[in-house]
């Protein structure tokens, strides 16, 4: 897990800079010096890139939660994996999660009773043959839809539990990231519109909560994996 919490601290670094930078251009004087050397001129910070700058950052604040997220558990799994664990072995938890993953190989596209059939019957033949377990990380819930409240769900369904910072407030502020994110991508509002009422303050809090609440879930997927709790108790 160390390679993953040192990308996630990398990531989180950028937006803290960017960040700055942000509070920089919102001072009164600050300016930009634009052109080649001996033929520069002033450029004064238009408030419409603040505007852009401070819609920006929750895209970027999105994109650090959902890769930690998606990457730690890929490790996990990757753990799991290299054990060669088997149905009969890993925790009940952990086998509906296997479950219901192979049941989301089936497509909206191809549904059909037949289809559902198949995958049934495969998942019997995994079974009874003890093929080892080979979760995926690309199968989790994704692309947009991750707070807390989401992120708390697939913990409860691996059977692990998560224990996060008081300074996270328990992930309150991933709800309003995820909503403007989704707000964003979908062209519901414009980067001007949802940077014009947050300050620089308000954004360095949303990003040092979001910190802590991620920080909060590695080390207690850390602590899930060095305990195993992912094998079947005898």
């Amino acid at each position: 897990m160390g390679q993953v919490v040192d990308e996630f601290e990398r990531r989180a670094s950028e937006v803290r800079k960017f960040l700055r930078m942000l509070a920089r251009m919102e001072q009164p004087d600050a300016e930009l010096e634009q052109g080649q050397p001996g033929e520069q001129r002033v450029v004064r910070i238009d408030e419409d890139w603040l505007r852009v700058g401070k819609a920006a950052a929750y895209l970027m604040l999105y994109n650090v939660v959902e890769a930690s997220i998606r990457s730690a558990f890929d490790e996990l799994y990757g753990t799991i994996r290299s054990e060669k664990l088997k149905h009969g072995v890993i925790s009940e938890a952990l086998r509906q999660v296997w479950v219901e993953q192979k049941h989301r190989r089936v497509t909206h596209e191809d549904a059909a009773p037949k289809k559902y059939l198949q995958t049934a019957k495969r998942l019997v033949e995994d079974v009874v043959q003890e093929t080892i377990v080979d979760l995926d990380s690309s199968r989790l819930p994704g692309s947009g839809t991750l707070d807390a409240k989401r992120i708390r769900q697939i913990f409860d369904k691996h059977g692990c539990e998560l224990i996060t910072n008081r300074r996270a407030r328990g992930g309150e502020a991933l709800s309003t990231v995820k909503r403007l994110r989704n707000d964003l991508a979908h062209g519901h509002v414009s980067f001007s519109d949802c940077g014009r009422d947050v300050t620089i303050r308000e954004l360095v809090q949303v990003a040092r909560e979001s910190r802590h609440f991620v920080r909060g879930v590695l080390t207690s997927l850390e602590d899930y994996a060095t305990k195993k709790t992912y094998v079947a108790t005898r």
